[in-house]
């Protein structure tokens, strides 16, 4: 953990799809208890906070794509009917903080992947409240530091973006959590009218 720019990230990123695969075979047969499956996604919390290389397509070597893959792994996990409930609010919130990464661009699509935890979320547990307090803080960070020419943020600003653009219209497909979708709009236009005179 905390290795970047090396090989490492393949072994981490594709034990998640193997932590994904398991998660989707107990959903078929239930034979993991609510200790193991909490145990598990405690894991994924951990490894969702600490990993910091976020590179998707590797060249010469493939798909690293960390971000995507444990993505993966806790849209699975979040299936589980076990589950407890706690868990299922820290990775809502710890999947917003994961979109608000500063230290690389995500450019492989990883907030279209963390969208569908996102999504699994509401839909099971009607988090929306919680969501939209965390939005509205790191819109309110956001807007407190413009205009900060500072590299790591305009990646925190670009990133975050990209994640509330990929939830607005995945719920707007499905035209659901209409107060969440009007709070999206309007902490968007709240980014860009500073920069864009909107």
């Amino acid at each position: 953990m905390g290795a970047k720019a090396n090989d490492s990230v393949f072994t981490r990123s594709f034990s998640s799809l193997i932590v994904a695969l398991i998660f989707y075979v107990n959903h078929q047969g239930d034979f993991l208890s609510a200790t193991e499956i909490d145990s598990s996604m405690n894991k994924l919390l951990d490894y969702v906070n600490r990993e910091v290389d976020v590179r998707g397509l590797v060249e010469g070597k493939g798909w690293a794509h960390s971000i995507a893959h444990v993505a993966d792994a806790i849209t699975e996990g979040l299936k589980q009917s076990k589950l407890s409930k706690n868990l299922r609010e820290e990775l809502l919130l710890a999947i917003v903080e994961k979109m608000c990464f500063q230290n690389d661009s995500y450019l492989f699509e990883e907030n279209e992947r963390m969208v569908v935890p996102i999504i699994t979320i509401l839909q099971s547990e009607g988090n929306d409240y919680v969501l939209m307090k965390r939005i509205r803080e790191k819109v309110a960070e956001l807007c407190n530091v413009f205009p900060e020419d500072d590299e790591a943020l305009l990646m925190y600003r670009f990133n975050f973006k990209q994640f509330l653009h990929s939830l607005y219209f995945h719920l707007e497909a499905k035209d659901q959590n209409e107060e969440l979708r009007t709070l999206i709009k309007y902490s968007l236009r709240q980014l860009n009218e500073p920069y864009y005179h909107f």
